[in-house]
């Protein structure tokens, strides 16, 4: 007699992708999975068993249900789809997704025949996710930024295309003074972010590895099903620039907190390094402030070819000198 708890055993949504099965039919009610078909037989005929008469192929798709087991899952992955299983078992959740032909669905959505009020709740609850998405994807932000770092990383970033939507500069005077030896460089400018979250986003899809064009399309798809967004598709571009807005905060930030008279030592490491995929130009500060050590990995660039390395490694340069330039002439 089966144990209690591997009668009540839940569908586990990790499964579908395990042992490339689909959701089919759920119930009405708790939209809890009732049915699950294997994607193999619904994509492909079943392999011949070396050495086993020949028959007439199996066209009718295998299903399972409750109460789940796993194990026959993959038993009939092993003894059906030997070939097909023994390539797909060792792929990459990316390669699994890609494995089935376009129109055979990973998952399913539930039957039609879900009770009506059921539907009319769930597209309410969409509804509702969708319109605080929005709100949050429109909340804008406001930076201040000195005038030559203004100059050096966001200068370029200007224009009515569809990349440039979203980013807007004002030059303000807060310098109120006659003196004529005022340095300009301490002018600044309010830069405002459109949408907070479409950078914050997008910064943090470069910082785990991918690239301008592929984190241009993980937001595009992530955001793509929203309506009511007005800031246009996402490019390859606007990733890039954004990325830039994010550089031009950090350098300011540090350097506010270079300022400040409660830093006494700073080091800036500049470093060209060769030992990654592709060679990228590194840049840390360590310094002092209150008492504690701060270590803050400012930027780094991928050099693409030899000639990006010496202006590369001159922007970066010049960056550095106007951040750190009061505690370096001291």
């Amino acid at each position: 007699m089966p144990s209690a708890d591997k009668s009540a055993r839940k569908f586990r949504s990790l499964w579908t992708l395990q042992y490339a099965v689909a959701v089919a039919e759920r119930e009405p009610e708790t939209g809890a999975p009732t049915k699950a078909v294997c994607l193999m037989c619904r994509a492909f005929e079943r392999d011949e068993t070396e050495g086993a008469k020949r028959r007439k192929r199996k066209t009718k798709v295998h299903s399972f249900s409750p109460p789940w087991r796993p194990d026959n899952m993959r038993r009939h992955l092993e003894q059906q789809h030997a070939l097909r299983w023994g390539e797909y078992k060792d792929l990459s959740a990316e390669d699994k997704r890609r494995f089935f032909p376009a129109d055979v669905a990973i998952s399913t959505r539930p039957r039609t025949e879900t009770v009506e009020t059921t539907a009319e709740n769930s597209e309410q609850q969409v509804s509702e996710r969708n319109a605080a998405i929005v709100e949050t994807a429109k909340r804008s932000r406001t930076f201040l930024v000195d005038k030559y770092i203004v100059d050096v990383l966001l200068r370029g970033v200007e224009g009515a295309d569809a990349e440039f939507n979203g980013f807007d500069m004002h030059d303000i005077d807060w310098v109120e003074t006659d003196e004529e030896n005022v340095d300009e460089n301490e002018a600044r400018y309010a830069v405002t972010i459109d949408s907070e979250l479409e950078m914050n986003t997008c910064v943090k899809f470069v910082a785990n590895g991918v690239s301008f064009k592929q984190a241009a399309w993980l937001y595009q798809g992530m955001m793509g099903d929203i309506s009511s967004l007005e800031n246009g598709q996402c490019l390859e571009r606007r990733v890039m620039n954004l990325c830039r807005f994010a550089c031009a905060v950090n350098f300011q930030r540090l350097k506010n907190a270079l300022k400040g008279g409660e830093v006494w030592a700073f080091a800036v490491v500049l470093e060209f390094c060769n030992f990654a995929g592709s060679p990228f130009i590194d840049v840390r500060v360590r310094f002092e402030h209150e008492g504690e050590i701060h270590s803050v990995h400012l930027v780094g660039i991928v050099v693409l070819d030899d000639n990006m390395t010496d202006e590369s490694m001159e922007l970066v340069e010049a960056e550095c000198v106007d951040v750190c330039k009061e505690l370096r002439t001291d």
